[in-house]
């Protein structure tokens, strides 16, 4: 399974320039996605315990997510902060996807929807 805070710090050390080993991987992750934050796609079961990787095909159970971690720049709440957006969002009438907010060793969590 996946360690979201391994993945964050991977995506610091490519923004940073320290890492060329996990470039490929985290673009595969990325998808298409654009933004100032670096994502990754990720499957996830219905209990948010376990988290898989990949750009392909999904494991039984688990459902499509995509998952923000912090530029450089963003402080370590950014995850949180967006999360808290989106429920008020939800809680204004606004139609959004299911949001969830996953535990980091180095913050308050990573937003993901």
């Amino acid at each position: 399974m996946v360690n979201l805070t391994v993945f964050s710090t991977q995506t610091e050390d490519v923004l940073q320039g320290d890492s060329e080993e996990v470039i490929a991987e985290l673009l595969a992750l990325n998808g298409s996605s654009a933004g100032a934050r670096p994502k990754a796609l990720i499957g996830v079961d219905k209990e948010r315990k376990n988290i898989s990787y990949g750009a392909n095909l999904l494991n039984d159970g688990f459902e499509p997510w995509m998952v923000k971690f912090p530029n450089s720049l963003d402080g370590k709440d950014a995850g949180a902060i967006e999360y808290v957006y989106a429920l008020m969002a939800v809680d204004a009438g606004i139609d959004l996807p299911e949001v969830h907010l996953f535990h980091s060793q180095k913050g308050n969590g990573y937003f993901a929807v």
